[in-house]
């Protein structure tokens, strides 16, 4: 609740929460009580964020980014690396993909997609899809990829069948581009999806294409091109210095996101309360409450 007061006093009219883990809803009751919320928790968020004008609506993956998941063990079995010394190609140090030669892990993730949206009110529901580094290594990916399926199309299966779930919930659907970047797929997905632009790293005047395709990619330009509604997302880091900020709030100014979102998060090398400077003054800069020029000021608020 102290952090809805922050952001909707520095100008942001909505949270994205990324939920990894972290409700217990009736398909995952055996979540830790202390690292997770409740269904009642949720509510109470999603209820203080609209008496106080933020839209809150949740943010989850189906894929990749699971390790949270993947530590429970409910779930340990539904992982694409059982081995990761094995299986894994050591981008994350412990198994973070599910497999999707095992029916079973998407089955669970459309119940727990389906019991959280039901606790926002937002028409949103940001289906990440992002990061999936490790899928289809598995012996039984690897034979389905042998007998002629490509990665391509099976990654695809698996974002309409969410993307159609969600629809049916009633849900205007967001996911992160840069699979759709890495793979070339974004002519082939739904026009009323919503694509969440993100590159944390650029600090230039056009984003780079993502891993292993790093030549500049004016994806911003392709989305509008073939109808797309998109936004992006910068990175509001400790360490970023707001160079990410200034770099993806230029190049989008050409054109016309229908939201930009600061993304910040915890971990070891990070502060969290060390980023509330730049969160404060990236909300108050895109809602035009601030300019280049207050950045000081700002920062000596806090």
């Amino acid at each position: 609740k102290s952090y809805i007061d922050f952001i909707a006093e520095n100008g942001y009219n909505g949270l994205r929460l990324y939920l990894e883990a972290t409700v217990r809803v009736p398909c995952a009751t055996f979540f830790n009580e202390e690292t997770s919320y409740s269904v009642e928790e949720i509510r109470e968020i999603v209820a203080y964020g609209k008496e106080k004008g933020i839209e809150v609506y949740p943010a989850m993956e189906n894929l990749a980014h699971l390790e949270q998941f993947l530590a429970y063990d409910q779930l340990k079995h539904l992982s694409e690396c059982k081995d990761m010394a094995a299986d894994g190609r050591g981008v994350r140090s412990t198994p973070d993909c599910i497999c999707l030669s095992e029916p079973e892990g998407r089955a669970f993730f459309d119940t727990y997609f389906t019991q959280v949206a039901e606790l926002f009110e937002s028409e949103y529901f940001e289906a990440c899809m992002d990061e999936p580094f490790d899928f289809m290594v598995c012996s039984k990916c690897r034979q389905r990829l042998e007998n002629g399926e490509t990665k391509e199309d099976i990654f695809l299966d698996l974002l309409i069948h969410t993307y159609e779930l969600l629809k049916g919930l009633g849900k205007t659907v967001l996911m992160a581009d840069d699979f759709f970047r890495y793979m070339d797929i974004v002519d082939r997905l739904p026009r009323d999806i919503v694509l969440d632009c993100w590159d944390y790293d650029f600090v230039d005047d056009e984003p780079q294409g993502m891993w292993t395709n790093r030549k500049r990619c004016d994806a911003l330009r392709r989305y509008a091109q073939l109808g797309f509604r998109y936004a992006i997302s910068t990175k509001t880091y400790v360490d970023s210095d707001l160079f990410n900020h200034d770099s993806m709030s230029n190049y989008a100014d050409r054109y016309s996101p229908i939201a930009a979102v600061s993304t910040v998060w915890c971990r070891s090398d990070n502060f969290y309360q060390a980023s509330y400077p730049s969160i404060a003054y990236t909300g108050r800069h895109w809602s035009g409450k601030a300019k280049p020029e207050d950045r000081l000021k700002i920062y000596t608020e806090y």
